[in-house]
């Protein structure tokens, strides 16, 4: 994925992300409307399977944008919070953790130091893990890393896990399910509310610059 250096391409990028899903859902839904009966219960499992694919893929990319957009700004490491800094040396991190030979360990932090008055540089290409499992425990890890305030969605936890995630398993386990088109379509509807939702928190973090630290790092 290429840096993203101006907020005026974030946006648009954003708004370029959620515009072709929305389309694509809501032109099944019409199609889902206008079906004969007897197909209406395969595009509802279609539906039903495309609605998940949507959720998991705008949660991983807009994450990603993010990422890319404050990547692409060229902060300081000292100057991003706490949450950004580990994006940017998390490989250095890694390596801290991994290692068991305690001079490596020392080089690794000499490294991790070093970087602090470096600008930024989060890998953002296929970074963000769904597990291909985007369940409410995944998307709240995901979601709080970039500092999105989850308590908004833990209403929803419930739907995310029992309703979305639990009959696109039934589906790809070759499941029958029993669905009637009004139940889809409140489906349909609370999954692109959930879109819309984080869409708006990753795009207020970007404007805000709230991934800025408010205090300053001094390295002794």
């Amino acid at each position: 994925m290429p840096r993203i250096r101006t907020i005026s391409r974030f946006l648009h990028l954003m708004d370029e992300e959620s515009a072709w899903r929305k389309h694509e859902l809501m032109q099944l839904r019409l199609k889902i409307i206008s079906a004969e009966p007897a197909f209406r219960e395969v595009l509802i499992r279609a539906g039903i399977a495309l609605n998940y694919a949507h959720w998991e893929g705008f949660i991983k990319t807009s994450t990603e944008l993010l990422l890319s957009f404050i990547s692409g700004a060229k902060e300081k490491n000292s100057t991003l919070s706490t949450r950004f800094i580990v994006h940017s040396v998390k490989s250095e991190i890694e390596s801290v953790i991994n290692s068991k030979n305690p001079d490596h360990v020392t080089e690794s932090l000499d490294s991790i130091i070093a970087c602090f008055e470096k600008a930024s540089n989060i890998r953002t290409s296929n970074y963000v893990d769904t597990e291909s499992n985007l369940s409410s425990k995944v998307f709240d890890r995901i979601a709080r890393s970039v500092g999105v305030d989850t308590l908004a969605y833990s209403h929803l936890y419930p739907f995310i896990d029992e309703t979305i995630l639990a009959n696109r398993h039934k589906i790809a386990h070759g499941e029958k399910t029993n669905m009637s088109t009004e139940d889809y379509q409140r489906i349909s509807d609370r999954v692109m509310d959930l879109m819309y939702q984080y869409k708006s928190d990753i795009e207020n973090i970007a404007a805000t610059k709230s991934y800025l630290r408010k205090d300053k790092i001094t390295i002794l």
